[in-house]
């Protein structure tokens, strides 16, 4: 429509592909960014900090975020224990409208679930603790939440706003059937306190809730929402295409059309008139009185979720809208006039008849409760999970596990980069540690690199497959105990090194000439009865070991050599050495190929 270019972003990464900056806005003609962004990790590649003091921090940062792992000493105010397993200790925030420093506190169980979050601010002085904790939070055998409590502003004070208690159909089940409110509030979430207040279907899809007034949810073939319909003549329909993308949403009263909603890729328009266009950092959000897009940033913190709405609309404040949220998702308000509902997870918000629901595109998900009312497709895969629970419980260090099946380390995705081809010229996608197909679909389906094909064979299978570096070999013996063995060093060996006498007598055995590698460069552990060493994964997933004593060089070629076992048991097929046509598999076709690539000659 004739408005001048701007560049919306530019990236730098480091030496392991990670992200440490990204610059924002930079009009025709300028010469500086709206905002600057740092990122920061620590030695083992874990999110430190967004925009960290000790990392270029200035003071036109919109939004300030620090994470806590092993080391608490910052917050001591919160008495928070240490986490070394990788669970978030503690997170801090702020943002530049106020200044406020905000912070939570986490508890978790043995199974690393999230039990509580103690919440606490300040402004320059002392921290003031309590306004928006989450004290208790408990869980059955099966992972479905049982009790949450949690506090906020209600009325003129800070109170418990919610003690929720939840029921299931039986002993065992996953299927809520009545949430009890302990607290009495009309602040929080809303229970009518009867029973039954959920219904199912037979797919388990929730179509009854009496706690939002909705007497009926129709589903399609996709187990997706078609039509919500609420005791009060408010009705809301969903259309989409084959593949369950959306398309449109009608919004009713009275039957009345009220709004409707066009989703066309990134263009979505509202009452068939332009309203915003998505792009990778935010959307141009159209405005009616000048009749220009005028570009909106999302700055979110470390599991997506949008902070700050940043907005190059000049009659509009820059912070155009400000969301911190409890563990779970619900909100807590803080300020701004922005439409934008594109917020937790960067899903949507469906905001019609006080639906409050985000829409994740395969389900949707209740923040205030959290959990889903509808399975998860791939529930076989996380079977120690309940199919309505949302990130394993834990919402501080995971979003919704969406189905990809490749889980990995920052070590391990090193080690991938290194053994494919040099001139694959791929970068995939990596959330919460799990790879994401999708990211490199097409490069993988156009390649001849026997890696970038496993790479995504595997990624897209259902079955869930763990990558990791380590010094040890931890495995389930065939009783059932947990075992661990030291692995060795491996090493580059040439038999010319071991002297002249003994290179003639090695060559006239018939060995190779040339480098190669010795030692065990790693193993996978395979679940069930046909792991055909007695080893099994400690957790029922497949697990990859790459021996962590290697080189960078050593673990590239063992992760091509354990691939091709994953591969050939995906595909039900022998995987075990020893086996018809495994070493062909895995020494001819991959891991002897990547020893060649990195200058081996066997």
């Amino acid at each position: 429509n004739g408005q001048g270019e701007f560049l919306a972003a530019s990236h730098e990464y480091n030496e392991l592909g990670q992200l440490i900056e990204k610059n924002l806005h930079r009009g025709q003609g300028s010469q500086s960014f709206l905002q600057s962004i740092d990122y920061s990790y620590n030695i083992r590649g874990w999110l430190t900090g967004i925009n960290k003091r000790d990392n270029n921090n200035d003071t036109d940062d919109a939004f300030f975020q620090e994470l806590f792992y092993d080391s608490v000493a910052t917050v001591s105010e919160f008495n928070c224990n240490a986490q070394y397993n990788g669970n978030i200790a503690a997170t801090l925030w702020k943002n530049s409208k106020n200044g406020t420093q905000k912070g939570y506190c986490y508890t978790y169980d043995a199974l690393n679930r999230l039990t509580a979050a103690a919440y606490g601010e300040r402004s320059g002085g002392a921290w003031n603790f309590g306004k928006y904790k989450v004290p208790e939070i408990n869980y059955d055998y099966n992972g479905n939440i049982t009790k949450l409590v949690r506090y906020g502003f209600c009325g003129q004070s800070y109170t418990c706003i919610d003690s929720l208690i939840y029921h299931y159909h039986n002993p065992g089940s996953n299927r809520l059937i009545g949430i009890i409110e302990l607290a009495d509030r009309y602040c929080g979430f809303r229970a009518v306190n009867t029973m039954p207040a959920y219904y199912y279907d037979a797919n388990g899809n929730m179509n009854m809730d009496k706690n939002k007034g909705i007497e009926a949810i129709v589903y399609n073939h996709l187990n997706l929402p078609t039509k919500i319909e609420f005791e009060n003549n408010k009705r809301i329909y969903y259309l989409y295409d084959a593949a369950g993308t959306k398309l449109r949403k009608y919004y009713y009263e009275d039957n009345r059309p009220m709004t409707t909603t066009d989703y066309s890729g990134p263009f979505v328009y509202t009452g068939h008139h332009p309203d915003y266009i998505l792009t990778s950092e935010g959307r141009l959000k159209w405005d009616d009185h000048d009749s220009l897009f005028y570009p909106e940033y999302f700055i979110k913190d470390h599991l997506g979720n949008v902070r700050v709405v940043l907005t190059t609309n000049p009659n509009q404040h820059h912070l155009s809208q400000i969301t911190d949220y409890y563990p779970f998702g619900m909100e807590i308000p803080v300020s701004g006039n922005s439409d934008n509902q594109l917020k937790y997870n960067g899903k949507e918000f469906q905001m019609e008849a006080k639906l409050e629901w985000y829409d994740y595109g395969a389900r949707f998900y209740d923040p205030a409760l959290g959990r889903f009312h509808t399975t998860d497709a791939f529930a076989e895969k996380y079977y120690s999970f309940s199919p309505y629970q949302y990130g394993a419980n834990n919402p501080v260090l995971f979003i919704d596990i969406n189905g990809d099946s490749l889980q990995v380390t920052n070590e391990a995705i090193l080690a991938i980069y290194h053994a494919l081809d040099k001139n694959a010229n791929v970068k995939f996608d990596v959330k919460n540690g799990v790879i994401d197909p999708e990211s490199f679909k097409e490069q993988a389906k156009n390649s001849d690199d026997i890696v970038l094909k496993d790479l995504y064979e595997i990624a897209s299978d259902k079955r869930m497959v763990e990558l990791n570096v380590s010094n040890k070999e931890t495995y389930m013996d065939k009783n059932g105990n947990i075992q661990s063995n030291e692995f060795p060093a491996p090493y580059d060996f040439d038999i010319k090194d071991l002297g002249p006498d003994v290179y003639k007598q090695m060559k006239a055995l018939g060995e190779p000439d040339g480098k190669t590698i010795q030692g065990n460069l790693g193993s996978t552990l395979i679940p069930g009865e046909r792991s055909l060493s007695g080893k099994r994964p400690t957790n029922g997933n497949i697990q990859i070991i790459i021996n962590g004593k290697g080189s960078l060089n050593h673990r590239a070629v063992a992760t091509a050599h354990e691939f091709g076992h994953v591969v050939l048991y995906l595909r039900g097929l022998p995987h075990g050495h020893g086996q018809p046509g495994v070493d062909k598999a895995v020494y001819d076709e991959r891991s002897n190929v990547v020893k060649k690539r990195l200058g081996y000659d066997y």
